[in-house]
């Protein structure tokens, strides 16, 4: 802290009018499997020093990862000349938050032989219930990393913390025949829970071995999906929050621009972001621009309440900030078992990855569902080969239909299963 305080006072004497530094230091334990075999246990240490500042409207941003005298002078020099090179910007500041911040979960060490066991009994157990699966990478880390933040407000924050990272790669083979790769993930504060019990393991290992008798659908239809909370939360809800950031809001091609307060989706909808809540397994106390956190509404009941606005976004729009980053997520559990959500689809698909780029500015997508179902007259039938699937992203968060009691919790996000109606499926 006392480097970066001496950092900060050089930039001062050095013209800058408002400056802010990042220092994090990063400790990584990870073990690997690769080809159903441990492979790798190794240790990194990194270490970084985010450097920004302002003066006469102009910012300057740099990051090094050297922080000895001799690096952070050169530093100094450096973000000065950048600050000097930009255009005036009238939405550059920095925090105003003041005084000390301190935050800490999670441990600091943790014993490695935790993470071999908690492998090793995976692989024991998905080799015995699932010969045919193949595990192609599978990780567990522990991470724990130190913050400090410093500004010329004031601001003194240091956070501290650790928890475990699980991601699982895997595809089924047998004789000539392979399936297409999944994969899931979570983050937990502990290995308490055995991996195969874990987001829907088991039943994504499973659901491998039936997709080794894939088949094409064959046919074009419009008709539900049922989109399950591994598919959800990056193509389909990150596409949706996207709308409710800086680029889109600031360039005005938001779905949502102007309409804060309204009822502007389906009424299933509601979606909140939080700080720090037991139930995951990391927390987000402060934002990446400085703030101290606080938990929002983003929509109840299909009604915009907030958007996700950092500092610069406010500046820039004239709209409230949001002091939250959007890391920690929960969309609203329904009140219908995936059971009867499925009996209840006359024709349609249970999508547990989709392949796509972004959505276009009105939503418009195409992609590839993969590791998917077809369902018909309230079954599901059998697995399909990659398939195309169309739609538009609002018209679907529209026209929720049904949303399942049950979810998935990855230690950053709560979600639950969701069919939408009317998308276009090309077999």
């Amino acid at each position: 802290m006392e480097l970066l305080k001496k950092t900060l006072n050089q930039l001062l004497s050095k013209g800058a009018e408002k400056a802010q530094l990042v220092f994090s230091e990063n400790h990584k334990q990870e073990f690997n499997v690769e080809a159903n075999e441990i492979s790798l246990l190794r240790t990194n240490i990194t270490k970084s020093l985010s450097l920004r500042v302002i003066k006469d409207g102009k910012q300057g941003r740099l990051s090094i990862n050297k922080v000895d005298e001799l690096s952070l002078s050169q530093a100094v020099e450096d973000v000065l000349s950048i600050c000097a090179a930009s255009p005036v910007d009238n939405g550059y500041d920095i925090s105003s938050e003041t005084g000390k911040f301190s935050f800490s979960s999670g441990k600091e060490e943790v014993k490695p032989e935790e993470a071999y066991n908690y492998l090793k009994a995976y692989l024991q157990q998905s080799q015995k219930e699932f010969p045919q699966v193949q595990q192609e990478s599978v990780m567990v880390s522990y991470d724990y990393s130190k913050v400090f933040v410093v500004n010329t407000n004031g601001l003194l924050a240091d956070i501290n913390s650790g928890q475990y990272s699980v991601s699982n790669m895997f595809t089924a083979k047998e004789g000539e025949r392979t399936s297409s790769f999944n994969f899931t993930g979570f983050l937990t504060s502990q290995l308490d829970v055995p991996l195969m019990e874990k987001m829907s393991t088991r039943k994504l290992l499973n659901e491998s071995v039936l997709h080794l008798d894939a088949k094409p659908i064959g046919q074009k239809f419009n008709g539900d999906i049922i989109v399950t909370p591994h598919a959800l939360t990056g193509f389909f809800l990150g596409g949706l929050l996207s709308h409710l950031r800086d680029g889109r809001l600031i360039d005005g091609s938001s779905y949502f621009k102007d309409k804060l307060g309204q009822n502007v989706l389906s009424s299933r909808l509601g979606i909140q972001v939080y700080t720090c809540d037991p139930r995951f397994a990391v927390s987000a106390p402060m934002t990446s621009d400085g703030f101290i956190s606080k938990d929002y509404s983003i929509f109840n009941k299909g009604r915009l309440d907030n958007y996700l606005l950092s500092q610069y976004g406010s500046n820039k729009t004239g709209l409230g900030q949001t002091y939250n980053d959007g890391g920690l997520i929960e969309m609203s559990a329904g009140e219908m078992k995936l059971e009867q959500m499925i009996k209840n689809t006359k024709k349609g698909l249970v999508v547990a990855r989709i392949s796509a780029g972004a959505p276009g500015a009105n939503g418009d997508f195409s992609g590839v569902a993969k590791n998917s179902f077809y369902v018909e007259n309230g079954e599901v039938k059998y697995p399909i080969k990659e398939t195309m699937i169309s739609g538009n992203l609002f018209e679907m968060f529209n026209s929720m239909s049904e949303v399942s009691q049950e979810v998935l919790n990855n230690g950053s996000a709560i979600l639950p299963w969701v069919k939408f109606t009317g998308v276009s499926v090309s077999g």
